[in-house]
């Protein structure tokens, strides 16, 4: 489904034996640079998750004043993380564009199915990575954007081997669609993240989505509709939510895609006012 635009997060803590500390500390006192002493509270909890947390955050650096980026330990991991992920899907739109030239749309999940199957299921590493604070991106969002995703491609098309699902053209669309939009959003955070930003890339980034979006998150929709009856047949419950899931797609499109415009004003606004800056 649809991405919102991250940013990368600067981390608030840093683990070392004064923090093992303080999470066992209760209450105490610390003098400030300038000599001046303030009252301290520490209640932290102490659990192997804090300290796993604790831990990943050090590796983007702790926060000392100035923002900063994270630590070259976490920058390099996500700079491979974004320029994988891009020729993942690159090789999945590879597949799915030789499969259409050479037979037609009907094909489309035997030539590149189980690809992307696998390709979105990555990005499950993406909700670990709002989790700890890798990326300064909502949780919340995050979970919604992967989980709908994965709705798709282990809830419909992988377990029902329908004609309905997976000779739609919509697979194919849908498919389509993902990898460009996954390409562009890949490479534009690689790119970011080695100081480099190509005037072309930054242009498919906030142009593209117009078109994208609406393929996109309407040949979800058109799948998941497609689905029902068989759905039905396996589980009236599982039937029930889908048919919910159905009915939330159209409002959850208008209000993503009106977050997606925002974000496009905001960078348009910045840029304008960075090239007005230059000018004076």
């Amino acid at each position: 489904m649809p991405d919102v635009d991250q940013k990368l997060a600067v981390c608030p803590v840093g683990f070392s034996s004064r923090k093992l500390v303080m999470h066992l500390a209760v209450k105490g006192k610390f003098m400030h640079s300038h000599g001046s002493q303030h009252a301290f509270t520490a209640s932290w909890a102490f659990s192997p998750f804090t300290l796993v947390n604790d831990f990943i955050l050090t590796m983007a650096g702790p926060k000392e004043g100035a923002k900063r980026g994270p630590s070259a330990l976490v920058q390099l991991y996500l700079t491979l993380y974004n320029f994988a992920s891009a020729t993942a899907w690159g090789f999945t739109l590879f597949l799915l564009v030789k499969s259409v030239l050479e037979t037609n749309v009907k094909q489309s999940y035997d030539a590149c199915g189980w690809t992307v199957t696998v390709v979105q299921s990555v990005a499950i590493l993406e909700v670990l990575h709002a989790i700890f604070g890798l990326v300064k991106t909502p949780v919340v969002t995050t979970v919604i954007q992967v989980s709908s995703r994965l709705l798709l491609v282990w809830g419909v098309t992988y377990p029902f081997n329908i004609p309905e699902v997976r000779e739609h053209w919509a697979f194919t669309t849908m498919v389509g669609a993902w990898c460009v939009a996954e390409i562009v959003r890949y490479l534009y955070y690689g790119f970011n993240l080695v100081g480099s930003q190509p005037a072309w890339l930054i242009w498919c980034r906030y142009n593209f989505f117009f078109i994208l979006y609406p393929v996109g998150a309407g040949s979800e929709w058109i799948l998941l509709i497609q689905s029902l009856s068989a759905v039905r047949q396996f589980d009236e419950r599982l039937w029930a939510l889908y048919v919910i899931i159905a009915g939330l797609y159209p409002p959850g499109l208008f209000k993503m895609y009106s977050h997606m415009m925002g974000q496009r004003r905001k960078y348009l606004k910045g840029t304008q006012e960075s090239k007005t800056k230059k000018r004076a």
